[in-house]
């Protein structure tokens, strides 16, 4: 869908919340995260304070199905600033519901209590059946976590009474099944198994009267877990079975795993161990792809909460887009309305390092706990080369590139290039030693003249091309683990400054016989 800037700031808002609903349909969580931050921008410059709020809970929405509890605990904190300057009770008790639920995740079960009491304190006395049911059930919810478990159950009975004066039957027969199924739940926690089975069959039974498979899905696992209780493992097999069945068909991965961990501990009651030894190693499987998965869907959001950041006091569309894909100082230029960026460059350090071993260590981790070290690794290399004055050019798979001298005068770029390399070295040692993982870097540095630029319509990249940026790379890769490897020019600019252990003349793929060194 287009979003041409000729539009009005308040349709381009709609247009972006539009798109971000599109997207949140689609699964594409990213996406969905960015287009809701541009629209925040938009309405912050508008100055619609309700329309941020709104804007900021679907953030913080977005955020928990990240499992980033934090990031959205932030947003509503955010929000809860917006409803105290805006004054409107309603926000205030829409915010409160929220912050219940994230407050629970995070396991802040004082914090969750006092939001799902002042939700309750909003809606005693008002004439809206369903909020005082729902506000009665989350404060019991909280309670039974709490290990209150006698106010938590009379807290949800209490809000069975006002099933009655809900108007419309199929949404008052839904709320009746969950609320069966929370009792159900707390009868559980508090140790009440018969109560609790009774009441998941109640659960069972009327889901699948009103035909709503998640919930049949639950009662089914909760009637399994008491029967596995009560020592009958026969009725909590037939039970946990029909859960792991509802819950592979509708991808729900950790329901399933909850009820095959106790289908297992139930087949191995019956002495049926070969089944039980099945389940549990399918349930083990599906664990690691439940934590692949909440890895991904969490670095996704953080890079999606990462640019909305980055870009939260940009004006236009476009600069966003060339100061995240660019390095600043080139981005500035031509959002100053420079054309094509093309130069030649007298003198630039070219750093490259290569990380050993990782393509053998791909082989054999899982491509999510792969990704977290990749990142992990490269935001550590951000840091330093930050640190020391350079500039990151690219990554190339497990390779990294960083220039001294390109985009800024830097006297002494040649000699931070090579403390750059030493904390590089040094950085990926402590990572080897904290994961205990054999990992290790091989650093190739020259400096000389190249040219650098701007490449690409749509997909704009700076990248710096010559002779002395092919022979840094060549040094890398002739290198050694752990050491920085340097060409003639670079030890005699140094030398007195670093010392250099001189490694002989080696032959390099289109160079020929080169003199080189290591830093010592």
């Amino acid at each position: 869908m287009e979003r041409p800037q000729s539009l009005s700031p308040q349709a381009r808002a709609d247009r972006l919340l539009e798109e971000a609903a599109e997207k949140m349909g689609a699964g594409a969580l990213e996406q969905h995260a960015r287009l809701l931050g541009e629209a925040l921008q938009v309405l912050r410059e508008l100055g619609d304070r309700r329309a941020q709020f709104k804007t900021l809970l679907k953030l913080a929405s977005a955020a928990r199905n990240a499992a980033d509890y934090q990031a959205a605990l932030d947003y509503l904190r955010e929000a809860d600033a917006l409803a105290a300057a805006i004054g409107d009770a309603a926000l205030d008790h829409q915010l409160q519901g929220e912050l219940c639920v994230v407050y629970t995740n995070l396991n802040d079960l004082d914090a969750a209590l006092d939001a799902a009491n002042a939700q309750l304190r909003f809606v005693e006395g008002g004439s809206d059946p369903e909020q005082r049911l729902l506000a009665l059930n989350a404060l019991g919810c909280v309670q039974v976590l709490r290990g209150q478990h006698a106010e938590g159950v009379a807290r949800v009975n209490e809000s069975l009474s006002f099933l009655g004066a809900i108007a419309k039957e199929s949404r008052r027969a839904f709320l009746q099944v969950q609320s069966i199924a929370d009792l159900a739940e707390a009868h559980l926690s508090w140790g009440r198994n018969d109560e609790a089975l009774g009441l998941a069959r109640q659960a069972e039974d009327a889901a699948r009267g009103i035909g709503f498979q998640p919930l049949v899905m639950l009662a089914s696992m909760y009637a399994g877990q008491a029967a596995l209780r009560l020592g009958k493992p026969e009725a909590a097999v037939e039970k946990l079975r029909a859960c792991v069945a509802l819950a592979r068909e509708s991808r729900h991965k950790a329901q399933q795993h909850q009820a095959m961990c106790d289908l297992g501990s139930a087949l191995a009651e019956l002495g049926r161990h070969a089944e039980a030894f099945e389940i549990y190693r399918e349930g083990h499987r599906l664990e690691k792809e439940i934590r692949i998965d909440h890895a991904a869907r969490r670095m996704e959001f953080d890079r999606a909460r990462k640019e909305i950041e980055r870009s939260r006091h940009d004006k236009e569309s476009a600069e966003r887009v060339l100061f995240s894909v660019l390095p600043q100082a080139i981005a500035t230029r031509m959002t100053r309305g420079e054309g094509r960026i093309a130069e030649e460059l007298s003198d630039v350090s070219i750093l490259f390092a290569d990380i050993v071993g990782f393509t053998a260590l791909s082989t054999r981790t899982a491509p999510g706990d792969l990704l977290v070290l990749l990142e992990e690794i490269f935001s550590e290399f951000d840091r330093l080369t930050r640190q020391f004055q350079l500039e990151k050019v690219k990554t190339i798979g497990d390779a990294y590139m960083a220039v001294g001298g390109a985009l800024s005068p830097l006297p002494g770029h040649l000699e931070n290039a090579v403390r750059l390399g030493l904390a590089l070295i040094a950085g990926i040692e402590t990572i080897r030693t904290e994961k205990g993982m054999p990992l290790a870097i091989r650093i190739g540095l020259h400096a000389g003249p190249v040219v650098a630029g701007v490449i690409g319509e749509n997909r704009l990249a700076y990248d710096l091309w010559g002779e002395s940026v092919n022979l840094a790379s060549r040094l890398e890769s002739s290198g050694a683990p752990g050491r920085i490897h340097v060409s003639a020019t670079v030890a005699e600019r140094l030398r007195g400054t670093f010392a250099f252990e001189p490694r002989g003349t080696i032959e390099l793929k289109g160079f020929g016989p080169v003199t080189t060194f290591f830093v010592s």
